[in-house]
């Protein structure tokens, strides 16, 4: 037990001195060195006990901060995820809401950041419900999206039709497995959610899905699906700017979300000034 507990220097010193002093006094007693040989079997084996336990304890620690940082780090992941798409909306709708005097933009904007921001009420209350849940599940949550349907649907929320457009002919939804539209649906998110904040709303937007055979020259059979969303550069005086550089926790998820089903991901400058986001999943992650 001391051996396992103390870790300062004076209390290692003690029990250095305890430990000989159980040593060398048996052997000062007559017919007394069978006794300090027994004793000492078990003080190496008494210290050697706790130093292992010392070792298991100090293990423990660590796997607890591990899984401390593995928490927090998901529960930013989530919140970026979950959040930061409602959350970028209602920033924009404010700032165009300033800057107009119709009362019908204005009317139209506030039931929007009300809508935005109930359903970012909701997600974050859902959120905690589930962490504090007894179940013990920890994965991430990723929007439910089982079809075409629900990128269309992303996309129709975000920008105003004559400002989007959507090319989905390319597209064999048949081919493309469950577990890859949340994972298309994440990155449609993060790319709209990036548009509002760097580029603002009212710029072209371009949103291409179609399915290919893999451009890997080492597996020519390999089919992939890959998600396009192509933005124009920042309209100048007619529409809101971008609100500012984002953290980069966004990208840094859908990165860790691509690679996991085998993927590759590309966000980088267009030829116009604009900016692409684009990724490429294969049909069997």
């Amino acid at each position: 037990m001391l051996s396992r507990w103390f870790s300062t220097g004076l209390q290692l010193l003690l029990l250095i001195l305890l430990s000989v002093g159980n040593l060398v006094v048996p052997g000062l007693i007559p017919d007394g060195l069978t006794f300090a040989f027994a004793a000492s079997t078990v003080i190496v084996a008494s210290l050697s006990l706790g130093l292992l336990l010392r070792m298991v304890d100090r293990s423990l620690l660590e796997r607890q901060a591990t899984a401390a940082e593995a928490e927090r780090r998901r529960m930013a992941t989530e919140l970026h995820d979950l959040v930061a798409h409602e959350v970028t909306g209602i920033v924009v709708l404010s700032q165009a809401a300033a800057r107009s005097e119709d009362a019908g933009i204005l009317r139209t904007a506030l039931s929007k950041i009300e809508e935005s921001g109930t359903r970012a009420l909701e997600e974050i209350r859902s959120l905690v419900s589930d962490t504090t849940s007894v179940s013990g599940d920890s994965g991430a949550r990723s929007p439910i999206v089982s079809g075409l349907q629900g990128l269309i649907d992303r996309a129709n929320g975000f920008a105003e039709a004559e400002d989007l457009t959507l090319d989905l002919n390319g597209t064999d939804t048949e081919a493309v497995p469950t577990t890859i539209w949340p994972v298309l649906d994440r990155v449609l998110a993060e790319a709209l959610t990036n548009i509002r904040r760097h580029a603002g709303s009212r710029v072209r937007i371009t949103v291409r899905l179609l399915t290919t055979t893999s451009a890997m020259p080492d597996d020519g059979s390999r089919r992939d699906v890959i998600l396009t969303v192509i933005n124009g550069p920042s309209a100048g005086g007619t529409g809101a700017g971008g609100i500012g550089a984002g953290s980069g926790t966004g990208l840094h998820g859908l990165r860790t979300r691509v690679d996991h089903l085998g993927g590759d991901l590309f966000a980088g400058p267009s030829h116009d000034g604009g900016w692409v986001l684009e990724t490429r999943l294969p049909l069997n992650p």
